[in-house]
């Protein structure tokens, strides 16, 4: 429910608050200590409503957000922390792959070098700041 409709509700709901006491008045003896059962409905939702309506408005997620994850961490405060890393990471250059590359050919005789592409996949990863857990 929108925050406009929230209000609408609440304003509604506390005019006929307003009128059950009025019947309140003449239905019931000033002695009588019971409370009419529809007026406590009435006022467990005005306060209800007007909890909700106390609550800060979260607006919603950037478009950037695009998968449910994303929408997910905006909505718990996340977003600044996973925009600042994405904004981190960016991909390498052409240059640093091949550094990486170079670095890890293990020259079997002449031109010819074995690279394990397992050894080469965690380098590109630790360019990148990943970082892999110790058994």
């Amino acid at each position: 429910m929108s925050r406009e409709l929230m209000q609408q509700a609440l304003e509604a709901l506390e005019a006929g608050d307003w009128y059950i006491g009025q019947l309140e008045m003449i239905v019931y003896s000033g002695d009588d200590e019971s409370t009419h059962e529809d007026r406590a409905k009435v006022q467990a939702a005005i306060t209800a409503l007007r909890t909700a309506l106390a609550e800060p408005e979260i607006p919603p997620p950037p478009p950037e957000a695009e998968t449910e994850g994303e929408r997910n961490a905006y909505h718990f405060g996340w977003w600044s922390a996973m925009k600042a890393v994405r904004e981190h990471r960016k991909p390498l250059t052409d240059e640093e792959i091949v550094s990486i590359e170079l670095r890890l050919r293990k020259y079997v005789d002449g031109d010819r070098y074995d690279l394990s592409l397992n050894e080469f996949a965690r380098a590109i990863e630790a360019a990148h700041g990943i970082k892999q857990e110790e058994a």
